[in-house]
């Protein structure tokens, strides 16, 4: 299993939430053997207005999560995920063992912290948890991408707050669908500039809008684009814009 991680936001229900899952286990969540979920909530003492944490308790969750972690997985578990949400950080872990076994982990680990460690053990054999609450549908998955972009101009020095022209990008293996994007894309207001053959034989569909790069103002684009693109058989391959200055 490769010691990969993923972090994006969500909404659940009426809070704003950020998902970190492990994105290694899924190359062996189908036949794993262990069939126990183990959630383990700390409440944040100082929460913000949005229900994330702020100032010291970074340090103190990440005390907490390696403690949990090496207690865990000594025993045979796997961390799988971690929510963020209305106040509390979930730490979700795959284990061989059972609720007695869950307890005095977390009744071992009181004396360490001054949080009210809170934990639910659980039968989920079928690793519902993660497909279906921690791992990312397809938009989660454009705005992990984007985010990546973000983050690559922000170290650039590019301040995001600016507007400017952003390039687009689909493939379609039908002429036919690329043109029919292309309509779609022109009567939503995306200029298009070309839309041509490729050397392997799909269709290309350039195309901009005028924007910032706010994370919100940017994935309102892509999650949209990147739907419409799938419903016609085609690939949305990103967008690609200037490093502007503030100022």
């Amino acid at each position: 299993m490769s010691d990969a991680w993923g972090t994006f936001p969500a909404r659940m229900g009426d809070h704003q939430a950020f998902i970190s899952f492990n994105h290694g286990f899924a190359e062996i969540a189908e036949g794993d053997p262990r069939t126990s979920l183990l959630s383990v909530r700390v409440p944040f003492a100082h929460p913000s207005p949005e229900g994330l944490p702020t100032g010291d308790e970074f340090a103190d969750l990440a005390k907490i999560e390696d403690l949990l972690d090496a207690a865990i997985i000594a025993k045979g578990g796997v961390q799988v995920g971690r929510i963020t949400v209305d106040g509390n950080r979930d730490f979700l872990f795959y284990v061989p063992f059972d609720e007695e076994a869950a307890a005095e982990i977390v009744d071992s680990l009181a004396d360490q912290t001054t949080y009210a460690l809170q934990y639910a053990h659980q039968d989920d054999p079928d690793k519902t948890t993660y497909w279906q609450t921690l791992y990312p549908a397809d938009d989660d998955w454009q705005i992990m991408r984007d985010m990546r972009t973000l983050d690559a101009l922000r170290q650039q020095g590019d301040a995001p707050d600016v507007s400017r022209r952003v390039m687009h990008w689909a493939y379609f293996p039908d002429p036919s669908d690329a043109h029919q994007f292309a309509d779609w894309a022109e009567a939503k207001g995306y200029p298009v500039e070309s839309v041509a053959p490729t050397e392997d034989g799909k269709s290309a569909v350039r195309f901009s809008h005028e924007g910032t790069l706010a994370l919100a103002d940017i994935t309102r684009h892509t999650v949209a684009l990147s739907r419409e693109v799938r419903a016609l058989g085609g690939n949305y391959d990103g967008w690609e814009t200037s490093v502007e200055q503030a100022g």
